[in-house]
C-alpha cells in the first residue's frame, strides 16, 4: 500500500511497507541512539525489539542515507551498511591486518636477446 501526499504543489510517494534494520553488531547504547537518531531526523514509526529495528514510512534510499549519516557522525568508521532486500544490517567491517612478509625471491634478469643496433648519423 502506497500512500500519496501533497507537498508544495508536488505529488510525492511516501512507502508504508515496513523496512527492518538488524543491529547486532552495535552496542546497546548505540541502537538506542540510532532509534533516537531515525526519530529526530526523519517522521517514521519506529519499533525496536532488542537489536532489531522496525521502520514504517520510509523509503530504503532515505533509510540507507540516514544509516550512512548516523554511523559519520558518530564516527562509526569500522561500521557499514548491507542491504538485502528491504532489509538492512550494520555490520563491523574488520580492517585488513598486515600479513607477515613472506620471503620474497630475488628478481630474475629477462632474457634479452642481444641486438646490434647500428650507430645513428648525426647531422
Amino acid at each position: 500500500m502506497t500512500k500519496v501526499s501533497k507537498h508544495h504543489g508536488n505529488v510525492q510517494l511516501a512507502s508504508s511497507r515496513l523496512t527492518k534494520l538488524v543491529a547486532d553488531d552495535l552496542d546497546n547504547d548505540q541502537v538506542s541512539s540510532l532509534v533516537e537518531y531515525m526519530t529526530a531526523m526523519s517522521n517514521a514509526q519506529l519499533a525496536r525489539h532488542k537489536k532489531t529495528i522496525e521502520i514504517n514510512g520510509l523509503t530504503n534510499k532515505k533509510v540507507k542515507f540516514l544509516l550512512h549519516k548516523f554511523l559519520y557522525t558518530r564516527h562509526l568508521p569500522n561500521y557499514g551498511v548491507l542491504d538485502t532486500a528491504g532489509t538492512f544490517e550494520i555490520v563491523h567491517v574488520k580492517s585488513e591486518e598486515k600479513q607477515p612478509d613472506r620471503e620474497t625471491l630475488k628478481p630474475t634478469m629477462p632474457f634479452w636477446p642481444s641486438v646490434q643496433c647500428a650507430p645513428s648519423k648525426t647531422v
